[in-house]
């Protein structure tokens, strides 16, 4: 659609020029009767000019829709929030595992979270991914673990509690599964 628009503003631009420099000629032709006028143009400039003008204005489109995208993404980027859980982060021996957290984690409307306490992680999955592969593991919240921050059991998504690296550290101590990476989505994120 926008190639389509480059062209039509590109064609627009090449005619309007090419009449108004006819128009001026013509005019100063008609002002000196003593010269003969000069042969008309060849009708393959004219088209020759179109087409570049149309190729102008369709790059500068171009540039200006790529320039556009990047600073757009850019911004979106610099928006997500990042947390720091690499001191419980370990290698896999073998491929990478991303533990995948989907939380509600109390920063929606107050209205929403009346009588609500503390953050919860209401999905839970370990994606493991070894030679272009990928393997998931759904775990679920409400299964009984030892928590690390305090040593009591209690549900895998009341770990979530003391933070994203008290997670990673029970579903490493609890599954015996090194996390490489963590990976959250929160209903800000969809915002």
């Amino acid at each position: 659609m926008t190639i389509l628009v480059a062209v039509v503003v590109g064609l627009v631009a090449g005619i309007a020029t090419e009449r108004v420099v006819g128009r001026r000629a013509a005019t100063a032709d008609a002002a000196v009767p003593t010269q003969a006028a000069p042969p008309p143009p060849r009708r393959k400039r004219r088209v020759g000019r179109i087409v570049a003008w149309s190729a102008v204005g369709l790059v500068l489109l171009l540039i200006a829709g790529i320039v556009g995208g990047y600073l757009w993404a850019n911004s979106i980027f610099q928006k997500i929030e990042t947390v720091d859980v690499s001191a419980q982060l370990s290698d896999s021996p073998s491929g990478t595992n991303y533990l995948l957290v989907g939380s509600d984690n109390g920063r929606t409307d107050a209205d929403q979270r009346e009588g609500v306490e503390g953050a919860r992680s209401d999905t839970i999955m370990v994606l493991h991914i070894e030679d272009g592969e990928g393997k998931m593991l759904s775990l679920n919240r409400d299964l009984w673990v030892a928590n690390p921050a305090t040593g009591e059991n209690g549900r895998l998504n009341a770990t979530y509690n003391a933070g994203p690296a008290n997670l990673v550290q029970a579903v490493t101590e609890n599954f015996a599964i090194p996390i490489d990476r963590y990976i959250e989505v929160d209903f800000v994120s969809f915002g």
